[in-house]
């Protein structure tokens, strides 16, 4: 089962799809696949908020910025798998930062890649819970190259939900179902 989970910043998506993979579960193996970069302080900070968020809950770590099809299929078979998150994996292998980048200029290359990674995940995996951000909701018109990676992570997000069997919109804390039924509990 494929589950997309999107929202704002601070909208409680990421909660939610928690909750919503280990529901799926149903006390199998969890696998929580973090995307993101860890310089910075910011990192820092949310990588720390978001441990203390899944504590507990049974989660196992892997840290993975990019190319996540060369994870051992042995390793995702039977497991329940939580994409953290489609903006990441898609920032690192659009801008470069990730291990082996296509590089900015290559939009379609990216588009591919990330895309492929979503298809081996799935295939792997018993159950994906991908979380995405929202894009363009701020009606901002920004440099070109953020653009690109913007309207590259608006097509990744719709081609996620596409493929999806449930698809949610995090408000306020509260999952907004898009399609299929609602898997967890009804709010954050």
């Amino acid at each position: 089962m494929l589950v997309t989970v999107t929202g704002g910043s601070g909208s409680g998506k990421s909660a939610y799809a928690e909750q919503t993979a280990v529901r799926l579960a149903e006390g199998g193996r969890l696998l929580y696949l973090a995307t993101m970069m860890r310089g910075g302080a910011g990192a820092q900070d949310r990588i720390r908020r978001h441990r203390v968020l899944r504590s507990g809950k049974g989660f196992l770590t892997i840290e993975k910025t990019d190319r996540l099809c060369e994870i051992d299929p042995g390793v995702l078979q039977g497991a329940t798998v939580l994409l953290e998150d489609l903006s990441n994996l898609a920032a690192n292998v659009f801008f470069g930062s990730g291990e082996k980048a296509v590089g900015r200029a290559d939009w379609e290359g990216a588009y591919v890649s990330c895309l492929r990674d979503l298809r081996y995940l799935r295939k792997q995996a018993d159950h994906l819970v991908v979380v995405m951000n929202e894009v363009f909701g701020d009606g901002i018109r920004y440099e070109e190259g953020t653009m690109q990676y913007l309207h590259l992570l608006g097509a990744l997000n719709s081609a996620a939900a596409k493929q999806a069997d449930a698809a949610y919109e995090v408000v306020y804390g509260i999952p907004v179902p898009l399609l299929g039924e609602t898997l967890a509990a009804a709010s954050v």
